[in-house]
């Protein structure tokens, strides 16, 4: 067991719920064993560490709770390990980046950008750009809605 593996671990988010009287997401899953050893996640069917309806910390007022995996695809997870076992912190989803960029186009967010983006194919982009940066008093950036 290595450095990181001892204070942390890379998790499969398996599912959601939302869970007392604010409505938390939580989440449930299992460590996946020697990810990142060799470069590439240990993609076998072996059950690791449990994580059970966990709440999960990311950046404050961005509320989410990932779709169910489907195949070989789920969302993943960063996870402290913690006396109550392994607390999300910090996700990703694969899907989400196959969703914006359709028939693998790849261009999806631009240098310089940052989306926010939903399993529905909407999204909202944050962008710079030069008009606005040459009024003086304007802010430098675009915001925009896609659906």
């Amino acid at each position: 067991m290595g450095a990181f593996d001892q204070i942390a671990a890379f998790v499969r988010v398996l599912s959601s719920e939302l869970l007392g009287t604010h409505f938390e997401p939580a989440f449930s899953g299992a460590s996946i064993g020697d990810f990142g050893d060799d470069g590439a996640p240990d993609d076998s069917d072996d059950v690791g560490e449990p994580m059970r309806s966990q709440s999960g910390f990311g950046a404050l007022g961005i509320i989410g709770r990932p779709l169910a995996p489907s195949g070989g695809i789920f969302a993943e997870a960063i996870a402290l390990r913690v006396d109550g076992g392994l607390q999300p912190l910090a996700w990703r989803d694969l899907r989400l980046n196959r969703i914006l960029n359709p028939g693998g186009s790849g261009g999806t967010p631009a240098e310089g950008k940052l989306l926010f983006a939903g399993y529905g194919g909407a999204f909202l982009s944050h962008a710079l750009t030069a008009a606005a940066c040459r009024r003086e008093s304007a802010a430098c950036l675009s915001l925009t809605l896609y659906r």
